[in-house]
């Protein structure tokens, strides 16, 4: 975003100047540009929410349910942007950057029945993690009428042979494209009954499609 960086590099000027100067042409800029960015994305999490309650299911059953909410990036709830701006102007100013704002924004999610983000395993997380990108193609699916191609790398990491094959069950039930990629076949790989094809890549060459690959 354009304020967004001018009004950072301003700042970093006017520290090193020892100036106040005014910051409001760009703030100006940036708290219409920042309000209507955080209000699209309200609105694309409010419709990526049934998709994510139907994927983690399948995904993540330990869970329960999900609630996802977006961190604007600033106290939205109390305050607009321009204003929000206005309060940390001063602050800003001496850390020579934009200390809040839409570039600070982030996905907050609460699930039923297991901890929060920093509790989660590292297989929990990766499922909880496929399970929103999974959600998201399906968003993506519902608005353009076909599911957009699928990148996977190391799907055999954190995740056991029963959690890649429920993975990779759930994609073949989409028809979506799927490229899975990593430095060697998942323990789970191949399954019997999802077509696959199989490549390898060295130096840039690719050769294929290789045997066994289901």
């Amino acid at each position: 975003m354009a304020a967004l960086c001018a009004r950072a590099q301003a700042a970093q000027q006017l520290a090193a100047a020892g100036r106040g100067a005014s910051l409001e042409a760009w703030e100006h800029e940036l708290a219409l540009a920042g309000e209507a960015i955080t209000g699209l994305r309200q609105a694309y999490v409010a419709g990526l929410q049934p998709h994510l309650a139907r994927m983690l299911p399948l995904l993540l059953p330990a869970a329960g349910s999900i609630e996802l909410g977006l961190q604007p990036g600033w106290k939205r709830q109390e305050l607009g942007l321009a204003d929000a701006l206005l309060l940390s102007r001063e602050r800003d100013l001496a850390l020579g950057h934009t200390t809040l704002g839409p570039h600070r924004a982030d996905l907050r999610f609460v699930l039923q029945s297991l901890p929060g983000r920093d509790g989660l395993s590292r297989g929990q997380a990766k499922q909880l993690a496929l399970a929103l990108l999974l959600a998201q193609a399906a968003h993506l699916a519902e608005c353009r009428g076909a599911w957009p191609l699928l990148q996977l790398d190391d799907l055999g990491s954190e995740l056991d042979r029963q959690h890649q094959r429920r993975v990779l069950a759930l994609l073949a039930g989409t028809g979506a494209q799927v490229l899975v990629t990593g430095t060697e076949r998942p323990p789970g790989w191949p399954v019997a009954d999802i077509p696959a094809a199989l490549f390898h890549v060295e130096h840039g060459a690719v050769s294929g499609p290789l045997p066994g690959a289901g």
